[in-house]
């Protein structure tokens, strides 16, 4: 049985504020320790795992418009699997140390990608937005995104945005970003390539006049909702907001009733691949 080195993958945080770039969002610079090299101001398993010649960060190169991308592998190394991740921040004693600040809330996260997505594997997108509250010196979850990218190929750098939801009127002071390869086990040399990260408040996509639309009711809900779509679907996946698949279907069809019971009230995220290989995304609320 292979054994998953995630070490706590989905709570990896990043901060950053919307006035700046993120920083080397375009992935331009990197450093290099011994025998690995990292994205400064990012976080990777690369150090972990120099002793045995195993990186599951790598820099690329051409990237989509400047010299460098972030390329995210999945490494099977005899019988153990090593998951790629990446996350903007640091991680010390298994906590993750912020980057940066933010007093706003970006309504977007727009990006490139290249990938090699196998059957039964996904990479994932998170972006977190959260506030310390001095109170309970604990951090609440103020706003989330999430884009999964399943099963699918691209040799060719292809735009994606994550939409943000935030769940009150409280502004975020933090944010995190964690980018994984394989919420399930994921297969030996998969990859996500990922550059040219940004925040925006407005799309400026080339690609989005056939892009297929999904709709949800009702939405919020108790976990009885219909998702009807403009295309039709061949595959639905529902995480919650750790990336845990809570439902799982495959479908032929415009339009399938769900239910999920004993769910916890919170956002989900839902996935939709279509018939001709379009992705489709967005957010379910259960109350």
């Amino acid at each position: 049985m292979k054994k998953m080195y995630l070490l706590g993958l989905m709570f990896l945080w990043s901060v950053f504020s919307i006035a700046q770039n993120i920083p080397n969002g375009g992935f331009e610079n990197w450093s290099t320790t011994g025998n690995y090299a990292n994205p400064d101001g990012w976080f990777t398993f690369n150090a972990t795992f120099s002793a045995i010649n195993v990186f599951t960060v790598e820099k690329g190169t051409p990237g989509a418009s400047g010299n460098g991308y972030a390329k995210i592998t999945s490494k099977n190394i005899g019988d153990n699997l090593f998951p790629g991740a990446l996350l903007m921040g640091s991680l010390v004693n298994n906590e993750v140390i912020p980057g940066m600040a933010i007093n706003t809330k970006p309504a977007f996260l727009l990006g490139k990608y290249q990938s090699k997505i196998g059957k039964d594997d996904t990479a994932l997108v998170i972006v977190q937005f959260t506030k310390w509250n001095n109170l309970t010196n604990t951090r609440e979850l103020e706003g989330i995104g999430i884009l999964d990218f399943i099963d699918l190929n691209s040799d060719t750098w292809t735009e994606f945005i994550v939409s943000m939801d935030y769940i009150g009127n409280l502004t975020p002071d933090s944010c995190s970003i964690t980018i994984t390869l394989g919420n399930v086990p994921p297969a030996s040399d998969n990859f996500f390539a990922v550059d040219d990260l940004i925040f925006s408040n407005t799309l400026n996509l080339t690609n989005e006049t056939n892009k297929p639309i999904a709709q949800v009711y009702p939405n919020p809900n108790n976990g009885k909702f219909t998702i009807n779509s403009t295309a039709n679907m061949s595959y639905i996946q529902i995480t919650n907001i750790l990336g845990e698949v809570v439902f799982l279907q495959n479908i032929n069809g415009n339009s399938v009733p769900i239910i999920l019971n004993n769910l916890a009230a919170g956002f989900y995220h839902y996935s939709i691949n279509t018939i001709d290989i379009k992705l489709i995304n967005g957010k379910i609320m259960i109350n």
